[in-house]
């Protein structure tokens, strides 16, 4: 029996997500969603150790991926973890101490 060698749309979700979660700003901006159990209104400068551009871009890539939602451009600034990532990236990232619902009632993203 002949392998494919076609990637799958899926497959290739699989390899963003993965890909961006070997960078460690995103793991730390997602361990932080996930533990505030809350959209993020704002940004997190002054509170991560990256410059507004990394953070900007960082984000960027996230929303782009489906990682998170929401509006990262311009004046206002709101965003949280997309609802089909938020297990996944709970059972990745080992924060599993509370039940990230902020997606289900947040009207900004």
């Amino acid at each position: 029996m002949k392998e494919s060698n076609d990637i799958t749309n899926h497959q290739v979700k699989a390899q963003e997500v993965l890909h961006l979660l070997s960078d460690r700003n995103a793991v730390t901006i997602l361990k932080r969603i996930l533990l505030a159990n809350t959209c993020i209104c704002g940004d997190f400068i002054g509170v991560l150790d990256m410059s507004n551009h990394e953070l900007t871009d960082q984000l960027k890539k996230m929303l782009s991926s489906g990682i998170i939602k929401g509006n990262i451009e311009g004046t206002k600034i709101c965003y949280c973890i997309s609802p089909d990532m938020t297990l996944l990236l709970q059972n990745i990232l080992d924060s599993t101490q509370t039940a990230y619902t902020a997606n289900q009632y947040c009207n900004e993203c």
